[in-house]
């Protein structure tokens, strides 16, 4: 499953969906195309000088029409986390005039509202380091100008969730939302396993994405400044430091990829996709009689539900086995063993 989508489909899509709604969204796909380039920071740049609204937030924010222009990004949250932001229409058969809210309960935390959200920002890191003449750094930023608008960079979280920290990163954002209590259930939710180290009392501690260590056998002793941050030290500023920038970046897409690699697998076995399966749901019709597989039900209530902890997605593979009947694991087996290739 690519990690982006490309303009042809979103150009079917648009058109379809506004047809249904009685709009025409032909204005909308040409101001995005004009955002098109051949590098991904410039494109990125671009779309963010559009007039509010003439585009979209990829996250799939905004209420109504705002809202229903990322259709697609919403279908993800209401497949694998039951995402309630369609409000009742008249008609039943007025489906796609119905109107889409910001905020919405989920599966998580008993229903308590929840929006959309993109989890690192780009243009928060950019802005601090636009100016380096590192060829190295420059292509990891190209990358992350990539990756940000895809599915693996994004979540469901809190109403409220960015009105807690000064600047836009992801792990000092968890840290200061997520109480022990509450982290391990949202972790496991939204399959955030990279971001975390499992401890040995059961519980989970956030790593910084600054630390040279993420990817590895995570040392929290580190000194970069989120690494201070999360050991709860006073630091000046969030911004991240030039010396860590590049493991910054590094840690940032390899966690993106990572996720976005698991999403597309769960997404797979949601709606039944099974082995060889070339199918592709169309996302704009899809929603009127949605219905999960039994299986994705069952890895949901007995391992993303559950409130044990994960060393990682070698765990939570292992732990799927168990939640699988035998017929179940045959059925997937080839796109499994794919995905925990791809995540070792």
């Amino acid at each position: 499953m690519k990690y982006q989508f490309d303009h042809v489909r979103l150009h079917n899509f648009l058109t379809e969906t506004g047809r249904k709604r009685g709009k025409n969204y032909s204005d909308v796909f040409a101001k995005l195309k004009d955002t098109n380039s051949d590098d991904p920071v410039e494109r990125f740049l671009n779309y963010k000088q559009q007039p509010k609204n003439d585009v979209f937030d990829l996250d799939g924010s905004g209420e109504d029409e705002q809202g229903f222009l990322n259709w697609m990004i919403r279908e993800v949250y209401r497949v694998l986390w039951d995402w309630k932001d369609l409000l009742p229409g008249k008609e039943p058969t007025e489906f796609f005039r119905r109107k889409v809210s910001r905020y919405a309960g989920s599966c998580y935390d008993n229903g308590a509202l929840m929006g959309p959200e993109t989890m690192n920002s780009f243009r928060t890191t950019y802005s601090a380091a636009k100016d380096t003449k590192d060829a190295e750094l420059l292509k990891l930023m190209r990358c992350s100008a990539k990756l940000t608008g895809c599915m693996g960079n994004m979540t469901l979280t809190y109403k409220g969730y960015n009105r807690y920290v000064r600047l836009d990163y992801w792990d000092c954002k968890l840290h200061k939302q997520y109480p022990s209590e509450k982290l391990a259930g949202y972790v496991n939710t939204f399959f955030l396993w990279d971001y975390v180290h499992a401890t040995d009392n059961n519980l989970y501690s956030i790593k910084s994405l600054s630390n040279p260590t993420f990817q590895e056998t995570y040392n929290s002793k580190e000194n970069d400044g989120h690494s201070r941050f999360l050991r709860n030290e006073p630091i000046r500023e969030f911004l991240i430091e030039e010396s860590v920038r590049k493991d910054y970046y590094k840690n940032v897409n390899w966690a993106i990829r990572r996720r976005g690699i698991f999403i597309a697998l769960m997404l797979s076995i949601a709606l039944g996709v099974a082995n060889n399966d070339k199918r592709i749901a169309d996302p704009a019709c899809h929603s009127e009689s949605l219905r999960v597989s039994e299986a994705y039900a069952k890895i949901m209530r007995d391992v993303f539900m559950s409130a044990e902890t994960y060393s990682g997605y070698d765990a939570v593979f292992s732990r799927i086995d168990k939640a699988l009947s035998r017929e179940e694991r045959e059925k997937y087996d080839d796109i499994l063993k794919d995905a925990r290739d791809k995540l070792r």
